[in-house]
């Protein structure tokens, strides 16, 4: 007869847990496209650790992270979600606000998108550029040497842009162009520098030197001489870097966006 009570209290748990799940799905969902089992059964777990086994809360922020990390969501985005999370939870929700809370996450998330099947798949079949991952590894990378140096990071490096549209080109010669692009970014800068490419859009990171406007202007010149690209959108400008490393994963958002 005892044991009535704490499976009522259990059952109610249950309820909570599934009614919050669903909640918090349904808003995480609305910024996923494509496959999102592995955003649902990732979100299930958390909410059902933070619910019913508080215990055991840090383990599913991190599991959280490494596996939707692993899928290739970035830092800023999870925490988000996480954010939404501890409002819709109201007081139950608290535990997530914690410092503990993200650095768990954090942790989760740079086992999973850092170091996991993400950074293994390092450069783009099609053009030979590295992925955004590498790019987001080497961000982090000048960023801790320029804080051991004493010097800003956004004073040393900038990002060149090149931006493309060739919507209206069959899938063969959209391809073929950013074949042409991918050449011409290696053999322009082939000395160090890091080229990434994401959905039609290019990034460098270069160094802040005198000929760095000069330079890119030239490959941006080159670029319209191609036949193949004459008429499409093809576009460049050089863009900031964030003044701290928090800020880079957000930046890249946007800018792969």
């Amino acid at each position: 007869m005892r044991r009535q009570p704490h499976r009522a209290a259990a059952a109610v748990q249950q309820v909570v847990s599934d009614d919050l799940s669903d909640r918090w799905i349904e808003i995480v969902l609305a910024s996923v496209r494509g496959d999102t089992q592995t955003v649902e059964t990732a979100c299930h777990d958390l909410v059902d650790a933070l619910t019913t086994r508080p215990e055991e809360l840090n383990g599913a922020l991190t599991r959280f992270g490494r596996d939707l990390g692993g899928e290739g969501w970035l830092l800023t985005e999870l925490s988000a979600w996480i954010g939404v999370l501890a409002s819709v939870a109201g007081t139950v929700g608290l535990p997530l606000r914690r410092f503990e809370a993200g650095a768990a996450v954090a942790q989760g998330w740079a086992d999973g998108y850092l170091y996991g099947l993400q950074a293994f798949d390092c450069t783009d079949s099609l053009t030979g550029l590295v992925t955004l991952p590498v790019l987001r590894l080497r961000l982090g990378q000048i960023y801790d040497q320029c804080a051991a140096l004493g010097v800003a990071t956004d004073q040393v490096y900038c990002l060149a842009i090149i931006d493309t549209d060739f919507g209206d080109r069959s899938p063969l010669e959209r391809d073929a162009a950013m074949v042409v692009i991918g050449d011409q970014v290696l053999r322009t800068y082939g000395s160090g520098e890091t080229a990434a490419v994401k959905d039609g859009r290019v990034l460098i990171l270069i160094s802040r030197i005198e000929a760095t406007y000069g330079n890119f202007r030239d490959l941006l010149a080159q670029l319209h001489v191609y036949p193949l690209l004459t008429g499409g959108h093809v576009v460049g400008w050089i863009e900031e870097l964030p003044s701290s490393l928090e800020l880079v994963d957000r930046y890249l958002v946007d800018l792969a966006a």
